[in-house]
């Protein structure tokens, strides 16, 4: 009612204006009368961004109304070069719809109607749209989730007045109220629904989406929605039991479904790593929860790999890969090394470690001079069952080659271990030929088996005669049969006489002999010699006495803390020891001093004994008494280090050092 009066009130008030101009003496000319005359509708419907109009054309002019309608500006004349609406032809009255104003903005608007004469405008009016707000909207339902992208959207109730410049959706996982710092689409423009799609998202994670729209007075956002990508489900693969030749047992625990129903879930398995749902698998079901597989028709002693799997409408995730074994059916048997082979004994056996999936009804070895034994050659039983077995092989020909395998037998069949070659000893006796001491009626004679060839000795000893390569059929002496050195001391020989001797030693196969060794006799120990007393023979008719008394009762060695240098040990190095003591130590009065010095029964060639000599004196000499030798110690000339000598003590015969300014007694020796 109130608009009703308000256009009422406007249009008398332009008649009573038009009027009032019309009888002023300086008015303008009168309208063109060919032109159309229209009176302007008041406004109406005012908003932020539209407006009504219209207009009544009270006189078509020259012309019927080709064009009519309102036009519109910010100036105070707006014409039909600018904004216009166009709202048919022909007389009569009009309404028009003003679209696309700003809000909060003051617009001149005339209505105007053309005929073939040209263009009639009505009275201007004003008006002043609403002011401006920000947009309303709200955020649509996300769907369409994936494990990367989801979509949603808005619905912009109102624009606030002013045209909406951007729109879309942002979304974040940090917190609940995602902005435009966040990730957002951008959507186009203007008030309607929209939709968006929200891609590069991460699988199996929570995220915060809300629309938002712009215009000139800012960002309004919807309500926030939360959702959560998809997956693939996610498990673990149970270990694999119950394994026979042809079926096993494994399963799955599900860990997520991956946020949507499960289709299936089982285990899959193949020859190959990382077997899919593509090779052979299982179907336990859909619901989430652990499950049990059985896989059958698998071939023996075979490796497999297995996974559990499920699927989702996304995809189908897998567990960890298990891999096992089937039984083979076979046994599985090795066969032992051969040990402890004699020239007509071995040792050998097997080991089973697993039966095949039967019991072990019988086991053993075959063994043959030929390749590949099997059960057309000799067999030992022992036994049945798995696990290590051995067995002591008899009665084999010596130095031959042999080949022997493990055997067992279940309901499946024999199965072979791997094939063991030895050779039987050749019963040779390895054996040589030793002299420790000669002195004139006796002799210590000895010899050493180094193996027995595989067979039991019946006895070993030495052989010696007057005649090169002696025999059991000279003169011989025997000792036990054992493998290791041996030696006898025999007396009897001739004085200054060759021998010749070979250890020997005899088994099954006959007599083995050593090498041959000649020897001479020499003199008798203590008998009286070349200046001395005789106590060492080298075999070849020379050796070594010593003086029948000793040179000194207290004397040093000499030079504490001089090196005199190399001086050896060995028999027959006495007399170079002595030379270089003399000459690196001018002490007067030292051991070896007295030596060199010493001229006895016509010889001058006498020295300090070297620490091998001295022990032969003990030996040869005093042991028994003989050598006119008391139990004190004495000097060698083999030197330790700078500050101490070798000696012997005569009452055991120990060996030991002593500092060079100690006082010993000493006792020369020559070579003759």
């Amino acid at each position: 009612m109130k608009a009703r009066i308000y256009i009422f009130t406007l249009s008398l008030m332009s008649v009573l204006l038009f009027f009032q101009n019309s009888c002023k003496k300086d008015d303008p000319p009168t309208p063109n009368a060919n032109l159309p005359v229209l009176i302007t509708d008041s406004i109406t419907n005012i908003t932020q961004n539209t407006a009504s109009c219209g207009g009544k054309i009270t006189s078509e002019g020259s012309g019927s109304i080709i064009a009519r309608g309102v036009c519109w500006d910010t100036s105070p004349t707006p014409t039909i070069l600018k904004h216009k609406t166009t709202n048919g032809a022909g007389a009569g009255n009009f309404t028009s719809s003003l679209t696309g104003l700003t809000a909060n903005t003051n617009y001149f608007v005339r209505a105007y109607a053309t005929n073939k004469e040209g263009t009639g405008y009505g009275m201007a009016m004003s008006f002043t749209t609403s002011e401006a707000i920000f947009p309303e909207l709200s955020t649509l339902d996300v769907n369409t989730i994936t494990q990367t992208s989801a979509k949603s959207g808005g619905i912009i109730t109102s624009d606030g007045g002013s045209s909406i410049t951007a729109r879309g959706i942002c979304w974040c996982i940090n917190d609940h109220t995602p902005t435009l710092s966040d990730s957002k689409t951008s959507d186009g423009i203007g008030k309607d629904t929209f939709f968006s799609s929200i891609t590069g998202l991460t699988e199996n994670t929570t995220y915060y989406v809300r629309a938002y729209a712009i215009n000139k007075m800012g960002t309004s956002f919807g309500n926030v929605l939360t959702f959560t990508t998809n997956s693939i489900p996610s498990l673990g693969t149970r270990y694999v039991l119950k394994i026979t030749p042809t079926s096993a047992e494994s399963g799955g625990t599900i860990i997520s479904s991956g946020g949507i129903p499960l289709i299936v879930k089982g285990v899959c398995w193949n020859t190959n790593p990382n077997p899919t749902i593509n090779d052979n698998k299982t179907n336990n079901g859909t619901n989430v929860s652990s499950f049990t597989s059985n896989l059958s028709s698998l071939v023996p002693n075979t490796t497999y790999y297995v996974r559990a799997y499920a699927t989702n409408s996304i995809g189908t995730g897998y567990g960890n890969e298990e891999t096992f074994k089937t039984e083979s059916g076979i046994i599985e048997i090795t066969t032992n090394p051969v040990s402890s082979v004699t020239a007509t004994t071995a040792r050998s056996g097997g080991k089973i470690t697993s039966d095949g999936g039967g019991s072990i009804t019988e086991r053993g070895v075959y063994y043959s001079t030929n390749p590949s034994p099997t059960i057309a050659d000799t067999k030992i039983v022992k036994g049945n069952g798995t696990g290590n077995f051995f067995t002591d092989l008899t009665g084999l020909n010596v130095n031959s080659t042999y080949y022997l395998r493990a055997y067992a037998i279940n309901s499946a069949g024999t199965t072979y271990g791997n094939e063991e070659i030895f050779t039987t000893q050749n019963g040779i006796i390895i054996i040589s030929s030793t002299i420790s001491g000669i002195g004139g009626t006796l002799a210590i004679l000895g010899g050493n088996v180094t193996s027995d060839g595989g067979l039991n000795m019946i006895d070993r000893g030495i052989c010696y005669s007057n005649n090169p390569n002696p025999t059991i059929s000279d003169t011989k002496n025997y000792l036990t049969n054992q493998i290791g050195s041996y030696s006898l001391e025999i007396a009897g020989f001739s004085t200054n006489t060759t021998y010749y001797l070979r250890a020997f030693a005899n088994n099954s196969l006959g007599t083995f002999y050593g090498n041959e060794i000649s020897f001479n006799t020499g003199k008798e120990y203590g008998v009286t010699y070349a200046g001395g007393i005789v106590f060492y023979n080298d075999g070849n008719g020379g050796g070594l006495v010593c003086a029948s008394s000793d040179q000194g009762i207290e004397k040093n060695w000499g030079c504490p803390g001089t090196l005199i240098g190399s001086l050896p040990t060995e028999i027959y190095t006495g007399a170079s020891n002595t030379n270089a003591i003399v000459t690196g130590c001018t002490t007067s009065g030292i051991s070896a001093q007295i030596c060199n010095n010493l001229t006895l029964n016509s010889y001058s060639d006498w020295y300090l004994p070297s620490k091998d000599e001295l022990n032969e004196i003990f030996l040869n000499l005093a042991k028994n008494g003989l050598g006119n030798l008391s139990t004190d110690a004495r000097w060698s000339s083999s030197e330790v280090d700078k500050d101490k000598a070798w000696y012997q003590a005569f009452t055991n015969g120990m060996l030991g050092n002593a500092p060079k300014g100690s006082t010993l007694r000493v006792r020369a020796v020559r070579r003759f």
